[in-house]
């Protein structure tokens, strides 16, 4: 297959226009797996009746080798993704020579829009690779609204500081209109910005900058210290925030970060599904809150279901229970009330001027899919953490917490196909 896929890479042949490169990527993929078959049937046979997912979380354990574990985690996740279409790849297709050379936009003389830094030489990580695949979910059609409100309120020469931006998606969709505005893409992860850099590198309407966290502060760094000079006296038009307020955890503080790099007439555009809106429907689910669910629900089918009881005993003992239930909580922070956030602009000197709720259909099988790659901290206890237990959960562990999610899940959703959750929007101008 490597030969079959070198062969392709090498020649020139004009009927394989604009399929060689994929062709290649699922040939390396399949030896890769066909590589992996051959190390489990030597070591731990029932390995090969697992998923994938599985067996590359499993896989530090019985290579004894976390750097080459992790460089076939990402290997193969590299490969899955070059054998798709993404829609970063379109867009920038879109962008025609010729409009390139129409856009007016520049960034100030004296700001460098990929600065020179450890995380852009990185490779680009699986977990980065998992997350960016929540743009093809039918769920992230929350962004639409803050889509069309930012198209409708920045101008040509304009510039966005998209705040968490995490690996650009709302980026991507904003540039299907081909703006002539600025897009400065802030984030605290790395790994994420590190995607980012991967889909816009070319594209100079596209900044990057990564705020640290200071160990010592306690806090993760303020834009306004990662950016200087001329682009802070112009002043930023617009900040956005989506899918990430509910994480922050000094809000006033950022809040007013946005306050002060904003120019005078600017505007904060913020939006989450975790938030507790008072006017929402008892039907429409607050995200997060069904990993509280799935979680109950797998508690109750550990202790009915002979399949799962080796994990039943566990969910007797409170004390480990509350540990597990203390390590959900760093992975799916609880639920805050809008009035918190109502306060925290206040606070922070930037009321809030608007705000809405609407609600979408979540895919199930695609929502088991996001939460699969946060396995750890939906359900922990079955199997154990590392970071609790001191030894990493068992392959049999892992797809018996795997199998257990999507079983809950069922029950949830009481077998429906999706549910609806809903989203809250918020809009601070600082002019008024």
């Amino acid at each position: 297959m490597l030969d079959a896929a070198h062969a392709l890479i090498s020649k020139s042949d004009t009927k394989a226009q604009g399929i060689w490169a994929r062709a290649a990527a699922h040939l390396c993929r399949q030896a890769l797996e066909a590589s992996l078959d051959k190390l489990w049937t030597a070591r731990m046979p029932e390995m090969t009746e697992t998923s994938m997912r599985a067996q590359l979380a499993c896989l530090p354990t019985y290579l004894d080798n976390d750097d080459l574990a992790g460089r076939i985690a990402y290997t193969w996740s590299a490969l899955s993704n070059a054998c798709h279409h993404h829609v970063y790849e379109l867009e920038r297709q879109r962008l025609s020579p010729a409009l390139q050379w129409s856009m007016t936009f520049q960034w100030p003389s004296d700001f460098v829009r990929i600065p020179v830094e450890e995380w852009g030489r990185r490779p680009i990580e699986e977990l980065a690779l998992k997350y960016d695949t929540v743009e093809a979910h039918g769920w992230y059609r929350n962004l639409e609204p803050t889509v069309a409100a930012l198209q409708a309120f920045l101008n040509d020469d304009d510039v966005l500081l998209d705040y968490s931006a995490g690996t650009g998606i709302l980026a991507s969709r904003l540039l299907t209109g081909d703006p002539d505005f600025g897009i400065l893409l802030v984030d605290s992860s790395p790994k994420f910005l590190r995607l980012a850099l991967e889909k816009f590198r070319h594209d100079e309407r596209v900044a990057f900058r990564w705020v640290r966290y200071l160990r010592d502060e306690k806090r993760i760094q303020f834009v306004d210290e990662v950016i200087q000079g001329e682009i802070l006296a112009h002043g930023i038009k617009a900040v956005s925030s989506t899918n990430a307020i509910h994480l922050y955890y000094d809000l006033p503080a950022t809040i007013a970060c946005w306050k002060r790099i904003l120019c005078r007439d600017g505007a904060v555009f913020a939006q989450s599904g975790n938030i507790r809106h008072p006017r929402a429907p008892a039907e429409h689910w607050i995200i997060d809150e069904t990993v509280a669910a799935v979680h109950e629900e797998a508690v109750r089918i550990v202790a009915a279901d002979p399949n799962y009881r080796l994990y039943a005993e566990g969910t007797r003992e409170p004390e480990r229970m509350k540990t597990y239930e203390r390590l959900r909580r760093k992975f799916f922070l609880p639920v805050r009330d809008l009035d918190y956030y109502l306060e925290a602009f206040e606070t922070a000197g930037l009321p809030v001027t608007d705000v809405s709720y609407t609600a979408y259909d979540a895919d199930v099988e695609q929502w088991y899919q996001f939460l699969s790659a946060y396995h750890e901290g939906v359900l922990g206890w079955v199997g154990g953490s590392e970071r609790i237990e001191g030894k990493p959960p068992g392959p049999k562990a892992i797809e018996d917490r795997l199998a257990l999610m999507r079983k809950a899940m069922d029950r949830v959703f009481e077998g429906n196909t999706s549910f609806l959750a809903g989203w809250t929007y918020l809009r601070a101008d600082k002019g008024r």
